[in-house]
């Protein structure tokens, strides 16, 4: 009696404990890893937000040409290239970290930001989500370094190429296969990345822009146009005889 007794107190003991744990939840710190995939469903909804944020990048570069691949409406692939400043080698890993960004140095920057992107959270939370691959190099520096980046785990090599930056995204949501459901239509999804470029296109005239879905070349600008000319070359040159100039000469007063 006396053992069954104490087997039941044992019993009645442990489900104490189950239900304490049950209604106190414990604190956990998440690895970098879960970090990242969380940062991610903030900066990327869908491949418009990595062309988005990697545009910006070539641009905030001094990118003179700037060239979008796309393949199966960015699910597959995502490839910006462009002839900016580059990436020094020791600085390449950097770039892939949280917080890792070259746009500011301290909190006195934010206040004279002149960039299009400052945090330094998209490289960080795109690799947490797909496959990518860095090329880049230097004027300063004969050969490139290719970084090769799944699951936030990186590697580097040394490669020859252009100056410039190549960014490659390959299998969106690769690891995340619920949040494809939430995207449409391989059309419909490079139709955003097209409205995009466009925007992009028309606001800086003297960057050459061009934009590809597989083998088509869907936008093609020159470098160095007036806006006319650069909204001719994205839409039709027939669309010019029915834009018409608004000039404003009024003084506008801020009152503080």
């Amino acid at each position: 009696m006396k053992q069954i007794r104490h087997r039941h107190l044992i019993h009645f003991q442990l489900i104490q404990l189950s239900l304490i744990h049950t209604f106190y939840i414990l604190i956990n710190i998440l690895d970098d890893e879960t970090i990242n995939q969380i940062a991610a469903g903030e900066v990327v909804d869908r491949p418009s937000s990595i062309v988005k944020e990697l545009m910006e990048n070539s641009i905030d570069a001094g990118a003179t040409s700037v060239t979008v691949d796309i393949k199966d409406g960015g699910l597959s692939m995502i490839r910006v290239t462009d002839n900016g400043r580059g990436i020094l080698k020791d600085d390449v890993r950097l770039a892939f970290l949280r917080h890792a960004t070259s746009k500011i140095k301290s909190a006195d920057d934010l206040m004279a930001i002149s960039s299009l992107g400052f945090r330094g959270e998209a490289l960080a939370s795109i690799i947490s989500i797909a496959k990518v691959t860095c090329i880049t190099r230097t004027k300063d520096f004969e050969y490139g370094t290719r970084v090769e980046s799944e699951n936030s785990v990186i590697k580097s090599s040394q490669i020859g190429c252009a100056q410039g930056t190549i960014m490659e995204v390959n299998d969106l949501f690769f690891n995340q296969p619920a949040r494809l459901k939430f995207l449409k239509s391989e059309k419909t999804e490079f139709s955003y990345i097209q409205e995009l470029v466009q925007s992009f296109a028309i606001a800086n005239p003297s960057i050459a822009f061009i934009l590809k879905s597989g083998n088509s070349i869907v936008i093609n600008t020159t470098q160095n146009t007036d806006l006319l000319t650069r909204i001719s070359q994205i839409y039709s040159p027939g669309i010019i005889n029915e834009i018409k100039d608004v000039n404003n000469n009024r003084n506008l007063i801020i009152k503080k």
